[in-house]
């Protein structure tokens, strides 16, 4: 199967790229005044490329050093809101739909993981745990390595987002930068996005799960 971390060898580098050249073009001293009135055209340019440089490389280390349950917590606000930790309290308790599976039939499927989720009721990620055997069994499957790729994407830029807003307005003391709220209004707005979209593809990721080892369950039973 193909690599896992293939999934943000370019969409992360692009979304940091993207955010640099905002904060460059609209927070820096090449901005408007620049364009205009043509000052100094070399100096300007040497101004972009610098200050993208530092931006992308804070970035990508930002990145890079941020544990998985760190970036959880950033997103979820708390390790037991994770969605392996919460996909079968969502099937018994939630609203859930899928129009792939009958929610009766998943409940009946897995009646016997969710009693022995609620007897050790204390290990708050337990629940995540017994998700995490389900997702072992199916993790080669097209449409698990895919919806697991695209919640990775979405909650690592969700991080990055985060990442901008809070240190945004510390990026006046670089060199050449200053600061521009409607630049923070951006990024707050673009956290607030990608937030929603990394809880919306966990739920799918992790509710796929759960119809994959469905049906495998299924299929291994008529044949």
């Amino acid at each position: 199967m193909n690599n896992l971390k293939i999934y943000k060898t370019k969409e992360v580098q692009y979304f940091i790229c993207a955010n640099a050249i905002i904060i460059t073009l609209f927070s820096t001293k090449i901005s408007h005044k620049y364009f205009v009135n043509n000052y100094d055209f070399i100096f300007s340019l040497f101004t972009f490329l610098g200050s993208m440089g530092i931006i992308y490389i804070y970035s990508n280390i930002l990145d890079s050093v941020l544990s998985t349950r760190i970036k959880n917590v950033l997103v979820f606000g708390n390790m037991d809101k994770i969605p392996g930790n919460t996909a079968l309290t969502k099937l018994f308790y939630g609203n859930y739909s899928d129009f792939r599976v009958s929610k009766i039939n998943l409940q009946k499927f897995y009646k016997n993981i969710w009693k022995e989720i609620n007897q050790n009721s204390q290990d708050k990620l337990y629940q995540n745990k017994k998700w995490y055997a389900l997702y072992t069994a199916v993790r080669n499957e097209n449409i698990i390595f895919f919806s697991n790729s695209n919640y990775l994407l979405t909650r690592d830029i969700s991080v990055l987002s985060i990442v901008f807003v809070i240190f945004y307005p510390l990026m006046s003391k670089f060199p050449y930068i200053y600061y521009n709220y409607k630049v923070h209004i951006y990024f707050i707005i673009i956290w607030i996005i990608t937030t929603y979209a990394a809880h919306k593809t966990g739920e799918k990721f992790a509710n796929n799960v759960l119809v994959e080892n469905y049906i495998k369950g299924e299929n291994h039973e008529h044949s």
